[in-house]
């Protein structure tokens, strides 16, 4: 099943595939690997659901990316990851280079962070993304790892509002490269309780079953 929340918008067709999973209504969402297309960014978007948009909570945002590399190994293409303010504004962007893997974080105010972490083809890596629109910072865990904690978003808090987020395709001269998004969910503290409570029931009721059929 397809876990990621649905409504993506893509800019161009030919360069972008959405799936929907029709039982359980899930996404995943496929950026670049397409020959002959335009050499101008290619982007997908996805506006913030209602229960995040305007309550000045904490914002998780988080999904899992796989890069898919052509059989040669080669390909100078960029992506990022970007969230932006309610002015639609960049507050922050995930760059990751499909060349070496490396990734680095830019906030509002052009502010740089290198992750020591590169981004591996064919291996699913989870990205969960911390925003505090009050104390405008934001934080970045990888698989579970945090990669940086409280950094400035590069504005204060009258712009730090999120507005929505998207994926950003820049092709490179060379064979083209796609990232792979599933598992994408934007959230707030009220929201990520009542998950971890979900989660939690789900584990005792398997554990209830599992003495059952013992």
């Amino acid at each position: 099943a397809l876990g990621g929340q649905k409504d993506w918008k893509a800019d161009s067709e030919e360069a972008t595939a959405v799936v929907t999973d029709p039982i359980g209504g899930g996404q995943v969402a496929k950026l670049g690997g397409v020959k002959g297309v335009s050499a101008e960014p290619v982007c997908l978007w996805h506006a913030l659901p209602e229960s995040v948009e305007g309550t000045g909570q904490k914002v998780y945002v988080s999904f899992d990316a796989n890069l898919d590399l052509a059989a040669t190994g080669n390909s100078k293409d960029q992506f990022s990851w970007s969230i932006y303010n309610e002015r639609e504004e960049p507050l922050l962007a995930l760059w990751m280079s499909a060349e070496d893997g490396s990734m680095r974080v830019v906030n509002a105010s052009g502010q740089a962070w290198d992750l020591d972490a590169k981004l591996v083809a064919g291996a699913s890596q989870k990205f969960a993304f911390e925003v505090d629109p009050v104390a405008a910072t934001w934080g970045l865990s990888l698989d579970g790892v945090s990669m940086f904690d409280g950094q400035s978003l590069g504005v204060d808090s009258s712009e730090a509002r999120l507005g929505d987020v998207s994926a950003i395709w820049l092709p490179g001269s060379t064979e083209p490269a796609a990232l792979v998004f599933d598992n994408f969910s934007i959230t707030t503290e009220l929201d990520s309780a009542s998950i971890a409570a979900d989660g939690e029931a789900e584990t005792e009721a398997a554990a209830q079953a599992t003495l059952i059929v013992k």
